[in-house]
């Protein structure tokens, strides 16, 4: 079993070798995609309840966090992942950034070294997501915080992402998505309370994904701002919420 993480974790790497060549110049430089990544970061940090001063951003890739962490919450920042590649082109685009090649699920980082660690559509790439978020919580000082935005499944996206999941060009042996109740259980199970959960992307979230569906690269901007605006709305509702594409959640450590 322990094997077969590893090589897991391998293919992990070679997958994202792949993916930084055209990664940034699809995904963050159309306007559209980039637009529905700042929407989709600003929603996750605005669940934070205080400011932290050490924040960790866990699987980090092409550190499309940092500005909306450093100059907006002016937190002193380290980013890891486990891809090399995706973390040159990090440095590449962003000046200053601090970040260093590390598994997610056996960091170097001393017990209690951050305040805070965010955790943005990252945690499903792992092997073993538990041993992840142990991690996480080893590294988090008491009463640090959690910031986990993560995937979500349900029968409509689950079959949208079956879809996606046949190209081999783009997910690993080891990606998944969580039902809710699995992320809530997993996130408890290693002993975080829960305090606040928030909902984001349903009609709007695969305009975000233009080196997975092409078409969207073509949708104008004002448009995705619509779809983007209409989500904040119908996802506040119970039934319609069960079917968004993302789940927001903001945890501490006792």
């Amino acid at each position: 079993m322990q094997e077969l993480l590893e090589k897991n974790k391998i293919m992990e790497v070679e997958l994202h070798k792949h993916l930084s060549k055209n990664y940034s110049e699809l995904r963050e430089k159309n306007k559209a995609s980039s637009y529905y990544y700042d929407c989709w970061a600003k929603e996750t940090l605005s669940v934070m309840d205080k400011m932290p001063t050490k924040i960790l951003d866990f699987g980090c890739g092409t550190g499309r966090l940092y500005p909306h962490i450093k100059d907006k919450l002016g937190s002193s920042y380290v980013g890891i992942d486990i891809s090399k590649d995706m973390l040159n082109v990090a440095m590449k685009n962003y000046k200053g950034i601090r970040v260093m090649q590390s598994d997610g699920e056996n960091m170097k980082f001393k017990d209690g070294s951050f305040d805070a660690v965010v955790v943005f559509g990252s945690l499903h790439h792992l092997p073993n997501p538990k041993k992840g978020l142990s991690e996480i919580k080893r590294v988090l000082s008491r009463n640090g915080l959690l910031v986990m935005s993560e995937p979500t499944s349900n029968f409509l996206i689950g079959y949208v992402r079956k879809l996606f999941y046949r190209s081999k060009k783009h997910f690993g042996p080891s990606h998944k998505s969580f039902l809710h109740r699995e992320i809530v259980h997993l996130v408890r199970s290693e002993g975080f309370k829960i305090k606040k959960v928030k909902y984001f992307g349903l009609l709007a979230f695969p305009f975000g994904l233009p080196d997975i569906m092409p078409m969207a690269k073509y949708i104008p901007l004002c448009i995705l701002k619509s779809l983007v605006y209409i989500d904040s709305v119908i996802l506040k509702l119970p039934i319609i919420s069960s079917f968004r594409f993302v789940t927001v959640i903001l945890a501490e450590k006792p």
